[in-house]
């Protein structure tokens, strides 16, 4: 896949989202969700990823853009 901003080669991989120690011991146990909401019309929010879960996504090395892709 080719970046949408600078068009250089994306790596392929995955983005995941989960608590760190520090912050269990700080916070005890809590759920994380990674949420996408517009920037215009209705402020619902859509759950990217659920707290534990993991999503196909690309990142460019040269500009640092990561695409997130749903998994259905």
């Amino acid at each position: 896949m080719n970046c949408p901003q600078c068009a250089d080669g994306m790596d392929a991989g995955y983005v995941g989202v989960h608590g760190t120690f520090l912050g269990f011991l700080a916070t005890g146990i809590g759920y994380q969700n990674c949420y996408w909401k517009p920037d215009e019309g209705p402020r619902e929010k859509l759950k990217i990823i659920p707290s534990g879960g993991w999503r196909k996504a690309f990142r460019c090395d040269r500009c640092k853009l990561t695409v997130v892709v749903e998994m259905k």
